[in-house]
């Protein structure tokens, strides 16, 4: 177990959680999904999983699975992409407060781990901006992205 804070934890993802989080996504995570292009909450979810091989972390509730997060690897690169996809109990305000803190420590893994990350985030996703910005990720303007030309963000941040 990578973190535990009173009924929440976080380890490492199993299948399982794919199916667990696809159940009951967030509306701006399965917004955010279909702007970028993919068929559904499974597919992206394992999509993502897979090609994250040295960071990808299950956030639990008592032992439910409520968030999944990883950086993808980019091939022959030094440079990861970071993403989480999280179910509607990170709406309520524990949930929230124990995913800040877990946040916290596994991006520092990333950072640890990558000399830059880089993804797109939906401009339309003001909850997941703000957790960017608090994460210490630079933001770029919007620009058209994925299939359907959707407005999205680009975040980076890079080792100095």
């Amino acid at each position: 177990m990578l973190f535990t804070r009173g009924r929440f934890a976080a380890v490492e993802t199993i299948p399982a959680d794919i199916e667990a989080i696809a159940a009951s996504l967030r509306p701006g995570d399965l917004a955010e999904i279909e702007a970028a292009g993919f068929e559904s909450a499974r597919e992206a979810l394992e999509a993502s999983v897979s090609l994250s091989p040295l960071v990808c972390l299950t956030m639990l509730e008592a032992g439910r699975p409520i968030a999944i997060c990883g950086v993808a690897s980019l091939l022959l690169s030094q440079t990861g992409r970071p993403w989480v996809l999280s179910t509607t109990t990170l709406d309520k305000p524990a949930a929230q407060r124990a995913f800040l803190a877990f946040s916290r420590q596994v991006v520092s893994l990333m950072r640890h781990r990558y000399d830059c990350l880089e993804n797109y985030v939906d401009a339309r996703y003001a909850a997941a901006i703000r957790w960017i910005e608090w994460m210490g990720f630079m933001l770029e303007p919007p620009v058209p992205y994925g299939v359907h030309g959707e407005l999205f963000r680009r975040f980076w941040w890079k080792r100095r």
